[in-house]
């Protein structure tokens, strides 16, 4: 993970990372993010199998989202937003794959629907609780910190 930060430039406490970076931390974000889907989804027809996997995706996506939370004091909020919206995207688009009337949802549709909807809940769970999450949704303006 330091060798990320080998190419980045620092302004007041955090870190820029660059361009590259960013898009490799983007790439990594995504695929964990259809990975935790997959696993999501992956249970048989059963109710109890299908919350046990459910259940083992949100357990694993606290690792994700504990990676998430470690760069909050490392790079700059910006970009742990940019992070972030590419993890709800993701998860926001496996919701409504086809884009289908959400009336007309049949029970595969229904089921990976609850299962993008309790991943997000749980983020917002972890990221609602962290006094630094403040700043990815109201940075800090440049007039501010001049005065």
């Amino acid at each position: 993970m330091l060798l990320v930060f080998l190419q980045s430039y620092r302004t007041n406490s955090f870190i820029f990372t660059s361009d590259n970076h960013m898009q490799i931390l983007l790439l990594i974000v995504e695929t964990i993010s259809l990975g935790l889907m997959r696993e999501a989804m992956s249970g048989s027809s059963s109710n109890a199998n299908s919350d046990q996997m459910l259940t083992r995706s949100l357990l694993n996506s606290d690792y994700m989202l504990d990676f998430i939370i470690g760069l909050f004091p490392l790079i700059h909020p910006s970009q742990v937003a940019t992070l972030l919206l590419a993890y709800f995207n993701i998860l926001e688009e496996c919701e409504d794959p086809t884009g289908k009337d959400k009336r007309e949802r049949d029970a595969p549709n229904l089921r990976l629907c609850k299962c993008a909807r309790q991943l997000r809940l749980l983020a917002v769970e972890r990221l609602a609780s962290m006094p630094s999450f403040a700043r990815v949704n109201f940075p800090v303006s440049n007039r501010m910190c001049s005065t």
